[in-house]
């Protein structure tokens, strides 16, 4: 069968100066928002790049015509809020913990499951001097598929995972893929039971009210 998927340790510390990563840590986020868009001109839309690694397809329901995918999704930005002199501190990255930071509410819209969580409670972002946000996560979607199983068990199926903002349109939102080849299946691990035939990210605009419903 075949199918095409559009895709105890114990511290005493007694004092201490602190590293240059806490320094940055601390003049960045002195008196951040972590729920406002971070753009100084709120009338500028913030670019989204987006890419998606899919590391396994768990299973297919053909009666519940059901698709689970374990994935790592790749979100990049920049945070105009976030950024510091490198010369000063002679630091281009630190890593922080995602909560700390805005993150884009990207949701898969044609998801079974209503809560749309990833496997880590908190996972760690990259922050690069100039505001450029690295936010990676694995994640297990179950995504609705409409299935046609006239052929099994030689049955060729192609599912559809629709990402998308909930809460912004174009204009405060510009969704983009990462680059030419945003779909990446080089981790890919073959399920025993569906072949992967192909992999592919694409971008399309909705036309009509600013939100999804």
């Amino acid at each position: 069968m075949k199918f095409s998927c559009f895709i105890c340790f114990f511290c005493s510390v007694y004092g201490r100066n602190k590293g240059t990563e806490e320094q940055i840590t601390d003049e960045i986020f002195q008196e951040y928002n972590p729920h406002m868009r971070p753009v100084f001109d709120e009338s500028k839309n913030l670019s989204l790049k987006i890419g998606i690694a899919i590391r396994q397809v768990e299973s297919i329901e053909e009666k519940k015509q059901v698709l689970t995918t374990s994935v790592w999704m790749r979100q990049y930005w920049i945070d105009e809020y976030l950024q510091w002199n490198h010369t000063k501190y002679d630091r281009d990255t630190i890593s922080v913990p995602s909560s700390k930071h805005w993150k884009p509410d990207i949701v898969l819209h044609n998801s079974i499951s209503e809560r749309q969580g990833g496997m880590l409670s908190d996972p760690w972002s990259i922050l690069h001097y100039s505001g450029l946000i690295t936010y990676m996560f694995p994640v297990l979607y179950k995504s609705h598929c409409l299935l046609n199983i006239r052929f099994f068990p030689f049955d060729e199926q192609e599912c559809i995972l629709k990402f998308g903002s909930w809460g912004f349109d174009g204009k405060q939102l510009d969704i983009q893929l990462k680059d030419e080849n945003p779909a990446d299946t080089s981790n890919y691990s073959i399920n025993s039971e569906w072949i992967l035939v192909r992999l592919k990210m694409m971008k399309y605009a909705m036309n009509g009210n600013r939100l999804p419903w």
